[in-house]
This record gives C-alpha cells, sequence and structure tokens, in this order.
C-alpha cells in the first residue's frame, strides 16, 4: 500500500510538473507585459507611475471577465480531455472566441463612451485622472487579442499541451520590450510618447500574440480535436459553456474590482502612495504568476482526474501542488526580504520611493503564507466543476475584503497598512476552500 501510495504521489508530482513548469515561464513572461509598463514608467515620474496602476488594475478587471470565461472553458476541454472525447473539444473552443471577441467589442465601446466621465466623479487629482485616461482609452483596445490569448491558453492548458504557451509568451515578451522603450522614451524618428506609449506597446505585443496561435493552430495538426475555423455559431454550445464558466466570469471580475476600489482608495491617501502601491503590486503580481501556474495546474489536473473518475486522485493533487508551489516560491521570498532595496530598484530609480516602499514590501511578502494554500485548494474545488460554490467562496471572501477598503477609505492608514487586506481576503478564502473539500460531497458534480 505505500508503495502503491508512493507511486501515485510521484504520478502526481510528475503530471503537475509537466503542466505548471511551462505554464510558469509563460505566465512569467506574459505578466512582464504588465511590468514592464512600471519598470519604464517609473522612470518617467510618479504620476504616470501611479496612473498605470489604476488604469491597469481597472483593465485587469474587465479583462478578467475573459479570464473567468476561459476558467470555464478549460474545466470543459480538461473534462472532455479525461473522457477521451476530443472531437467535442475543436467546437467549444471556436464557439467560445466567437463569443469573446463580442464581448471584447461591447466592453471597449463601454469603456471609451462612459469610463472618461465616471473617473471625473472618483479620481481626485487631476494629474492622476488625465494621465489614467491616456493610458487606459488606448489600452482598453488590447482586450480584444488578449481574449483570444485566453482561449488558446485555456484549450492548450486543459488537453495538457502548456509548453505551446512558452512560444507565444516569447514572442509577446520580447516584442513588449522593445516596443516599450521604442514608443515611451522615443528613438530617432519615434516621439516619445510617454504613458500613452506603454499603452500602444502592450496593445501591439497581445496581437503578436493572436498571430502566433493563429500559426500554430492552422498549421499544426489538430483534426484530433475537430479544430476547424469558422463554424456557424452554436447558442447550445455557449451555453453550457456559460453553465459552468458564468460564475468564474462573475467571481474574477467583483475579484479584480475589488483590487481597483483598493487602489481608489489608495490614490484619496495620496500621490506618493499610490507610486508606492503600483511599485509593490507589480512584484506581488509576478510573484503571485507562480502561485497562479500551480493553481491553473490543479485545476486541470482535477478536471481531468473527474473526467476520468479518479476521485481519490484529486485531494493529492492539491496538496502535491502546494508543497511544490512552496518549494519555489519561498526561497524568492526569502531573498526578496534580504535584499529589498535592491529588488525594488528594478521598479524606479526614486531613492525615497524605494525607502518608503520597503515596509509595503515586506507585509506585501508574507500574504503568501496564506495565497498558497488558498489559491491552490481554491482551484482544486473550481477544477471540479463546481463553480457556483467557487463564486459562493469568492463572494465571501470579497465582502470581508471591501469592508476592509472601506476603513482604508474611511481612516486612511499608512500604505504598509493598508497591504494587510490581502492576508483578510486570502485567510477567508482559504479557510472556506478547506471547509467545502471537507464536508460537501463535491465529487458528484456533473457538468
Amino acid at each position: 500500500m505505500c508503495d502503491r501510495n508512493k507511486v501515485a504521489y510521484n504520478s502526481i508530482v510528475r503530471d503537475s510538473l509537466k503542466v505548471s513548469m511551462p505554464l510558469l515561464f509563460s505566465l512569467l513572461l506574459q505578466n512582464l507585459i504588465n511590468v514592464t509598463d512600471t519598470i519604464f514608467l517609473g522612470r518617467v515620474g510618479e504620476v504616470e507611475l501611479g496612473a498605470s496602476a489604476l488604469a491597469g488594475v481597472f483593465y485587469m478587471a474587465v479583462y478578467f471577465i475573459g479570464f473567468g470565461f476561459g476558467v470555464g472553458v478549460q474545466v470543459l476541454v480538461a473534462r472532455l480531455n479525461g473522457e477521451r472525447q476530443y472531437d467535442k473539444i475543436g467546437s467549444i473552443v471556436w464557439q467560445s472566441l466567437m463569443f469573446l471577441s463580442v464581448m471584447a467589442i461591447v466592453i471597449i465601446a463601454l469603456t471609451l463612451l462612459f469610463v472618461p466621465m465616471s473617473f471625473e466623479a472618483i479620481i481626485s487629482s487631476a494629474a492622476i485622472r488625465g494621465a489614467t485616461l491616456d493610458y487606459l482609452l488606448i489600452r482598453i483596445v488590447g482586450l480584444l487579442p488578449a481574449f483570444f490569448t485566453i482561449i488558446y491558453r485555456s484549450f492548450f492548458v486543459g488537453i495538457k499541451r502548456a509548453n505551446v504557451l512558452v512560444y507565444s509568451a516569447i514572442a509577446m515578451t520580447l516584442s513588449n520590450v522593445i516596443l516599450n522603450y521604442l514608443l515611451i522614451f522615443g528613438v530617432g524618428s519615434i516621439a516619445p510618447m510617454g504613458i500613452k506609449g506603454a499603452a500602444l506597446a502592450s496593445v501591439l505585443s497581445e496581437c503578436i500574440g493572436v498571430v502566433f496561435y493563429l500559426l500554430y493552430t492552422r498549421f499544426v495538426n489538430m483534426s484530433v480535436y475537430a479544430f476547424r475555423f469558422f463554424q456557424a455559431f452554436d447558442a447550445t454550445v455557449i451555453r453550457r459553456i456559460l453553465n459552468v464558466s458564468v460564475w468564474t466570469m462573475l467571481q474574477y471580475f467583483i475579484s479584480i474590482f475589488s483590487w481597483f476600489l483598493f487602489f481608489l482608495a489608495i490614490e484619496h491617501i495620496g500621490e506618493r502612495p499610490l507610486a508606492v502601491s503600483n511599485v509593490v503590486r507589480s512584484l506581488a503580481t509576478m510573484l503571485f504568476v507562480i502561485v497562479s501556474s500551480f493553481a491553473t495546474s490543479t485545476s486541470s489536473m482535477a478536471g481531468n482526474a473527474m473526467g476520468s473518475n479518479d476521485i481519490p486522485r484529486i485531494l493529492p493533487i492539491g496538496k502535491v501542488n502546494i508543497m511544490l508551489c512552496s518549494a519555489i516560491l519561498v526561497p524568492v521570498l526569502v531573498m526578496i526580504a534580504i535584499f529589498p532595496e535592491g529588488t525594488l530598484a528594478i521598479f524606479t530609480d526614486s531613492d525615497q520611493l524605494i525607502s518608503e516602499s520597503v515596509s509595503s514590501l515586506y507585509v506585501m511578502l508574507t500574504y503568501f503564507v496564506f495565497s498558497i494554500p488558498g489559491c491552490i485548494l481554491f482551484n482544486v474545488v473550481l477544477g471540479t466543476g463546481n463553480t457556483k460554490v467557487s463564486f459562493a467562496i469568492e463572494m465571501l471572501a470579497i465582502f470581508i475584503y471591501i469592508l476592509v477598503v472601506g476603513a482604508i477609505a474611511a481612516f486612511k492608514p499608512p500604505v504598509w497598512v493598508c497591504w494587510f487586506s490581502e492576508h483578510i481576503y486570502w485567510v477567508a478564502t482559504l479557510l472556506a476552500s478547506v471547509y467545502y473539500l471537507m464536508k460537501a460531497d463535491w465529487w458528484k458534480k456533473t457538468i
């Protein structure tokens, strides 16, 4: 029995690394698109740095509507892959691409029409407001190619071929770094565009990623998945996807939008605290990619295990991924804690800003104690297809989090105190996920 358990755990470790390592590498590279904006704008000015935080988090809130839809697609693809119903996968991918394309166009139009007047009312600093709109009204156009990328990523992760994501991420990241430098600062006949250049560089790099996926799926044999372009719209397929994904769409949007409210509360404290929070956020985002890659791997593996009716394997999948994620991330956190100023200098050349960011950095590092198990176990719930439950868990955590953000807006504490809000969010997520997995009959879920 002991040998059998050892073999089972070794199998989970092997499968997890097979999915999570390429995914980790690709997500790190892709997140450099957002972080590169911070790194370059940190050399432009604190107003631009703070504005990119507000605009970036707003963009991520609407982006995660599509991401939530993509999670539902991934759950379905993984389940069908586990059931060996490969011929049904291509239809799900194509219908998803059409659905998200329409959604992206609608969101872009609504943003261009209504966001400028809304920001007039909620952002107190005129300088921050102007720079935020300069960035956002260009960056939002990239939502269309970004939604395409989400579906392709969901497809390749669902069929456990995450290595494909690496090549796209390399192309996107390299192009983003080059375009950021050229468009922000200007070179030769290219006039410097400042914060507008950062937004345009991100949009163009997203388009390059889509071109890669289109070429890959066009020239690599995908016949086993019935992967055909230009299928007729099928409302039945969309309803099936939405049955799973509507809850993840809502939960991700509300989750990220609550972070926008957090940064809005910080903006009312002052421009310097907002700049500090953007620097810390950029580093936190890069670190959380490690957690996210193992969480996504967990969701995919749990979905495949549910599809093949291998129920006893599912909870060990969560345990193994928590251990693997911790083994990689904890040494990185320790190194950052030892060299905080050197780490922060990557994002800004302002000595004063670096000095004022150190306390917030230390607080941010400690929330990973709760976010590693919280995020991975939450994705066990998600991977089993219980998206209504995952939505309820998210809403509980968000409700508590928004109460904390309200307290921040009311009392305006030091910025490092504000970052303890992340601890509260992840503790709530962790406890609710553990309770559900221990008490509910989650293995009976059908989709």
